[in-house]
């Protein structure tokens, strides 16, 4: 996906350039078509001018899930209101130890793949993209 929204293919990695990215590089195909776009609820939620093919991203301070491997998975949500969803939940599990409204702070898909490719990005491992919840139900309703 990487080398598709920045529409850059032939642009070549330099040694910071994550494993990821530069397999992803390899795998582009030119005929591939696609357009990413926010949800209605993602833009009303923000007062940000969005190039084409960018959306907004929010990250929950505080906020990690376990990951398959056990290391920390740090998510970027689509809608804030999923952020804050899953940041309650886990305020209530852990015995409202944390604050009651959480810190979010606001990026851009482009953002965070530029920083990836410049290998500016810390943790870039750790980070994981969570869909709008919606979009995951319909997503999975459709594959079976």
């Amino acid at each position: 996906m990487h080398p598709l929204i920045l529409k850059q293919g032939n642009t070549k990695p330099n040694n910071k350039t994550p494993m990821e990215i530069k397999s992803a590089r390899q795998n582009v195909d030119d005929s591939t078509s696609y357009k990413l776009v926010a949800s209605k609820a993602a833009l009303s939620e923000e007062d940000m001018t969005l190039k084409e093919g960018n959306i907004p991203l929010f990250v929950v301070e505080k906020l990690a899930f376990a990951g398959n491997d056990g290391k920390p998975q740090v998510p970027l949500f689509t809608e804030r209101g999923d952020g804050i969803v899953s940041y309650a939940r886990l305020r209530e599990s852990g015995g409202n130890k944390l604050p009651e409204a959480p810190s979010i702070r606001t990026t851009t898909l482009l953002e965070v793949i530029e920083s990836m490719e410049k290998g500016t990005r810390p943790g870039v491992g750790q980070l994981e993209f969570y869909a709008n919840a919606d979009d995951v139900i319909k997503a999975n309703e459709m594959t079976q």
